[in-house]
């Protein structure tokens, strides 16, 4: 045999090897294949992963639905399909097959075998030079439709198979139906998880079931293959097919396992799968990790951070692009639950981060991590606004930063980098992710945006004036502040004209800081004027008599 055939559990089926007679599926293309490449015209039709068969030159799959895909050289009628052409390299169902269930089927080197159980039958199609169609010895013509074999069958018919230039068949046993045989992969289910129930604090446990979790969690393969919906099969970026409430289920029953060595081996298990996140995987059935993973308490703790939280959205965030848009359509269907608790793990692995740079300087270990999970929450952030906000924004806020965290200095060093043309993603800065403020922090930028606007107006008044100084002898007086004077009965109307005015002159003296004159009055502003003048306009601005309010 020339080529070989694999399924995932959940029916992606996947082809390598000579592609000579259109036998790997991939359409028009004869060109072999070194690595296993997908059957695309198979991922929605839900094969049956152990339903696969291949002959020299011509591949046969069964679904889980007891229906029968043929593909590959037809020089001998070994596709089943009177209609296809001697060499078909586009998997078609049998039509001759339809109708009835079929529960085996098996592929010899030019010949194909089916079994149907409901009616005790054995179908062959293909070449019958050896006889291997079961039809005697005086009938070896091939056979391009599905044929039933000859002779008398004393029996049930349990299991069939084919091989070379012959077939087989065995009556009488258990039947041996593809359909419900389980897929040679661990995985955990209800039953390993009654076991995990059952253990004692003190008990000594049983080194096969002990090497059996160990297998399971070390394996993306396994863990990727566990806890499916009935629905699983076809997965896809509208069906990922994981149980979330089997998860939960499973980690509240692990969690509350009293045995530590079981703990142990869970925890070590999950850090190996996560290392084996490949960069670019080829079937989406592997991310189905990203969606268990977080179910988990270690995704809780801030102190896990480095080991799991890290390198969890580094993995997401490398994704290709054509698979990352795929996983961020599953993240749009997810519970929601299941988004606000992923989005307050990372929330919570900010603030150690943050507690220790105490304010935004140059530490590459420290704000690489802190990039990370930051440019992760923003991923989140978008995906969840664009889903319609189903998490509340407020999840994204990290409470009390103010009190370990020097915004308004944050602030500065981010807006002078701005001002400066420097790409401040480069570097880290807390305010590109102003995602996280609460409103404490929100007032207290807004506050330093206002004294920066003051101090660089200031500034720049006073830098003119010595630059037409300096180039031609002659300066002219710089107020370092927006002087206005006022009247105690007109000033509503009075600070109107003076603004207006001083807005049309140059709007860029509106920044300053504000000094305040009330007319006739001689009292210099050191702070209280400005506060009385506030709370005077205030009042006059609400008075009915203006029909403001």
């Amino acid at each position: 045999r020339s080529l070989t055939l694999v399924s995932t559990l959940s029916g992606a089926v996947y082809a390598f090897g000579s592609n000579s007679h259109g036998q790997l599926g991939l359409g028009g293309s004869e060109v072999d294949k070194f690595a296993p490449t997908e059957v695309k015209s198979l991922r929605t039709q839900k094969i049956c992963p152990t339903g696969l068969a291949a002959g020299s030159e011509h591949s046969i799959v069964l679904t889980s639905e007891g229906g029968v895909f043929s593909w590959g050289s037809n020089k001998h009628g070994q596709l089943g399909r009177k209609s296809a052409t001697e060499v078909d390299g586009t998997p078609a169902r049998i039509i001759e097959l339809m109708g009835t269930v079929v529960s085996q089927i098996s592929a010899g080197s030019r010949h194909t075998v089916a079994l149907t159980p409901s009616n005790n039958k054995m179908y062959a199609f293909g070449s019958a030079s050896s006889g291997q169609l079961g039809r005697g010895a005086q009938n070896t013509q091939d056979s391009h439709v599905p044929q039933l074999i000859g002779g008398d069958i004393w029996g049930t018919i349990s299991l069939i198979a084919a091989g070379g230039n012959s077939s087989w068949l065995a009556v009488n046993g258990k039947e041996r139906s593809q359909l419900e045989k389980a897929p040679a992969l661990k995985v955990l289910n209800s039953k390993v998880l009654k076991k995990i129930q059952d253990i004692a604090e003190d008990e000594t446990l049983d080194q096969d079931f002990l090497e059996e979790i160990e297998l399971i969690f070390n394996s993306l393969s396994c863990l990727n293959g566990s806890l499916l919906l009935n629905t699983h099969s076809g997965c896809s970026e509208s069906n990922h097919g994981v149980d979330f409430e089997a998860w939960e289920e499973a980690f509240t029953i692990l969690k509350e396992c009293p045995n530590d060595t079981i703990h142990t081996v869970v925890i070590s298990g999950l850090l190996s799968a996560l290392s084996q996140l490949r960069p670019n995987p080829i079937e989406l059935e592997s991310l189905r990790f990203f969606l268990v993973l977080p179910m988990h308490g270690c995704m809780a703790s801030p102190s896990n951070t480095e080991e799991f939280q890290i390198p969890f959205a580094r993995a997401v965030l490398n994704l290709p692009s054509a698979i990352y848009k795929m996983f961020e359509k599953w993240l749009n269907v997810v519970p929601t639950d299941w988004t606000s608790q992923l989005i307050k793990c990372f929330v919570k692995a900010v603030d150690p981060y943050l507690q220790i740079l105490k304010t935004d300087k140059n530490d590459p270990v420290i704000g690489t991590s802190i990039s990370t999970i930051l440019i992760f929450l923003h991923m989140l952030k978008r995906i969840n606004i664009e889903n319609g906000a189903p998490v509340s924004i407020e999840t994204f806020y990290l409470r009390n930063m103010h009190e370990y965290y020097d915004i308004k200095n944050s602030y500065y060093h981010w807006k002078m980098a701005r001002m400066q043309n420097r790409d401040t993603t480069l570097e880290f800065y807390i305010c590109n992710f102003p995602f996280i403020f609460d409103p404490i922090a929100k007032e207290m930028i807004l506050m330093a945006d206002q004294e920066f606007d003051q101090t660089m107006a200031q500034q720049s008044a006073i830098q003119n004036a010595m630059f037409q100084f300096l180039t031609s002898g002659e300066g002219q007086y710089v107020l370092p502040f927006l002087n206005i004077i006022v009247s105690r009965d007109n000033i509503v109307q009075d600070t109107i004209s003076q603004l207006t005015f001083v807005a049309a002159e140059n709007p860029q003296n509106l920044k300053k800081p504000l000094k305040v004159t009330f007319d006739g009055e001689e009292a210099e502003d050191e702070g209280g004027v400005t506060k009385e003048f506030f709370l005077l306009l205030i009042k006059e601005i609400l008075n009915p008599d203006y029909g403001m309010f």
